[in-house]
This record gives C-alpha cells, sequence and structure tokens, in this order.
C-alpha cells in the first residue's frame, strides 16, 4: 500500500534554512516529501502498511564527509558565527524532516543518526588490511585544513547535539568508536526485531541491507550538478554502471541472497575504508562472471560460501585474490559475523529517553533563538499535526 493512500495528509516540509558553509550539506540528505512518498509507490503491496513500526537510519557520516570538500573549511569552521549553534541545529532538523514524514503518515517512528567516529584508528578489520579506513582517519586527524572542522564536531557539535536527543522522543545519536557504522543499522533492527527499517545513505556499501527482506535503502548521489535517489536494485545498478551490461527483466532474478549481490559491489572498493575497486576486473565483468557461474552451476541463488565464491574467478588467482581481499572488508554479513558482545552493547548503551520537553522548548528559545530546532517535528507522535 501506497504510503500517500494512508490518509489525506499531504506534507510540503517547514524547515529551517541557514546560509552558512555547511547547510547544504544536510539539506542535501533530505529527500523531497513527494518523491520519498512517490518511491514506496514502487514497493510491493504490503511492503508498509498503516500498523507498521518503523526504524528510520540516518548516514550522518555522509553529511560529514561532504564538509570536507569546502573551500578553506578551516577558515570556514573560525570565523563563521554560531557555527556550532548551525550544525547541531542542522543535525536536529534533518532528523525531523524523516520524523514529519513518517509519523505524519501515522507510523511509529524511531529515528536513528549515526556515525564511525572520527578519532577512530583501531578498527578491527586492520588485523586483515592495517590500511582499513586509513584515508578516513587521515582526512580528519592528519590533514591540517580538516583538524579545524573535527575538533569543532568532536569536542562540541556532537556531544551537544547527542545530549540534546537524549531528551528527545525516539530520536537517537550513535557514535561508533573503532567500529565501521555500517553495522549500526543491523545491530538496532535486532534489537527492535517488530520493526521495519529505512535508510538514508550515500553510501553505496550498505545497498547490501536492501538485500534483507526487513530493510529499504535509499541510496542519494548528490552533487551540486545532480540529484540522483535510488532505492532498489534496478536503481543501484543503473548507478554501478551502463545499462547495457543488463537487463532487469531477467539478469536480476539470480539475486536471491546479500553474498551473491555484495560479491559484485565489493569490486568497486570503498574510498573511504581505504579499499580499491578490484584489478583487471570490474562490477560490469563480475556480473557477467557470477551469471555464467551460475548457469553454469558452479554456485546457486543460495551460496554463502567465500571460496565458492572465489571460484567465479577461477580464470585469474589476481582477480580472485582481489576479489577476496574486498569482500573479506566490505561484506556487512562478515562484519556482522565478527562483532563482539561489547561492540553490540556500546552501540544499544547509546540509546536513551528522558523526555524533557519544557527544558528543549526553553533551549529553543534561547540558545537556538536565531537558528531554531524543529521541535514540534520532533516530539511528534503518529497522527500528531
Amino acid at each position: 500500500m501506497s504510503l500517500s493512500k494512508f490518509d489525506n495528509y499531504k506534507m510540503t516540509g517547514r524547515d529551517y534554512m541557514s546560509n552558512d558553509s555547511f547547510s547544504v550539506f544536510f539539506n542535501m540528505m533530505k529527500i523531497r516529501y513527494m518523491d520519498y512518498d512517490n518511491s514506496f509507490d514502487t514497493f510491493p503491496r504490503g511492503t508498509i502498511v498503516p500498523t507498521d513500526k518503523i526504524n528510520l537510519f540516518i548516514n550522518l557520516e555522509s553529511v560529514i564527509l561532504h564538509m570536507t570538500n569546502v573551500q578553506d573549511v578551516d577558515k570556514k569552521v573560525l570565523t563563521e558565527p554560531d557555527i556550532t549553534k548551525r550544525m547541531i541545529s542542522n543535525i536536529l532538523n534533518l532528523a525531523a524532516h524523516y520524523k514529519k514524514f513518517f509519523c505524519g503518515h501515522g507510523l511509529d517512528t524511531q529515528i536513528f543518526l549515526y556515525m564511525t567516529d572520527l578519532n577512530s584508528h583501531m578498527f578491527r578489520e586492520r588485523d586483515y588490511d592495517e590500511d582499513y579506513r586509513s584515508l578516513f582517519e587521515n582526512k580528519f586527524n592528519t590533514n591540517r585544513q580538516n583538524v579545524p572542522l573535527t575538533e569543532l564536531l568532536t569536542q562540541d557539535v556532537l556531544p551537544q547535539a547527542k545530549e540534546i536527543c537524549e531528551f528527545l522522543p525516539d530520536v537517537h545519536l550513535i557514535v561508533t568508536r573503532n567500529l565501521d557504522s555500517s553495522v549500526v543499522p543491523g545491530i538496532i533492527s535486532k534489537a527492535y526485531p517488530d520493526r521495519k527499517n529505512c535508510i538514508v545513505t550515500t553510501d553505496y556499501i550498505e545497498t547490501q541491507y536492501a538485500m534483507r527482506n526487513n530493510f529499504i535503502v535509499h541510496l542519494l548521489h548528490r552533487t551540486y550538478q545532480r540529484s540522483l535517489n535510488a532505492w532498489n536494485i534496478n536503481g543501484y545498478f543503473e548507478l554501478f554502471f551502463s545499462k547495457k551490461v543488463w537487463d532487469p527483466t531477467t539478469d536480476l532474478s539470480f539475486i536471491g541472497n546479500e553474498n551473491l549481490y555484495t560479491a559484485m559491489i565489493c569490486c568497486l572498493g570503498s574510498s573511504i575504508r581505504s579499499v580499491s575497486p578490484t584489478k583487471s576486473v570490474g562490477i560490469a565483468t563480475t556480473f557477467r562472471m557470477v551469471k555464467n557461474a551460475l548457469n553454469n552451476a558452479d554456485i546457486t541463488p543460495h551460496t554463502e560460501s567465500l571460496d565458492l565464491l572465489r571460484g567465479i574467478f577461477k580464470s585469474s588467482n589476481e582477480a580472485a585474490d582481489n576479489f577476496e581481499h574486498n569482500f573479506r572488508l566490505l561484506s556487512i554479513n562478515r562484519k556482522e559475523d565478527n562483532l563482539s558482545d561489547e561492540d553490540v552493547f556500546k552501540v544499544k548503551n547509546q540509546l536513551a529517553n528522558r523526555i524533557d520537553t519544557n527544558s528543549l522548548i526553553k533551549l529553543n528559545e534561547t540558545t537556538f533563538r536565531s537558528y531554531p530546532i524543529m521541535l514540534e517535528e520532533l516530539t511528534m507522535h503518529p497522527n500528531t499535526r
């Protein structure tokens, strides 16, 4: 059932705009209500129904990575007025944008903003590849131009935004130290098995979640020139390679599990994770090799064994080695298998609901008077207007 058919309430999206150098990146993560609404029309009937409960995950790392592209970012951080207040307001209003959409349609909704701690440097993946996320670490901690931004975020903006979230109903900010934040939606979804899960991200590695029954992943591709929004495998593949490589009416029928999908996208690598694209074999070639392996019964749509998947590249040991390297580092399934009880506890322990609306109203009237937080939207319950 289309979300737009839940009731006659159509939202236009009241928002508070700011003309500083960084607000644009928060706004780039906001899907227009009409577009978001229409995207749900394309899913099978019953994908989301009025009685559903929703977890909405917003990849905040997607926003922060774009901030490093601001010209003279170090000077902007130090000279733009009220930059801390502006950023906190922007973070919270990004959550408000999506909470208003779902709650306005009568859906019980929890919002989770999530990101990897910018000071992380001891990722478990480094036991396999010592360079894992080294670009991320250097970008925020070594690059002199970005260090003021890192300090602003880690010392002021994120701690304050996180504290405010604790007093908002069902709005959370999760920061994972030394843990790739791509595992957060999986951890939270297991903690709330009765909820359906939606993700808004620019990280195509997280589209692996779309292969799971209770996940919908909107992948945003935003530049100053164009804006693309993909929410199913057809759309993802249009972003990954030419339509000439595949026929969506036939070629996608074999994608029956997460590992086969991961086998293809891991060939793209992940720059922020310091994982290079596979050498000599790109995603288009891998796509054809997967199809051939299926046709020859070397694998099945249900194959999960890494050794069997590696066999797809039997014509080239180098390609097989590259594939296995990337798969071990980029497969969310494997990341979840390697989670410790402590990892899971540290994520869940960041969830808090110490609701205090009166204090937030006062804060909005004083500290954030010039850059209002959308408290009405952030405190919404299903069907409240």
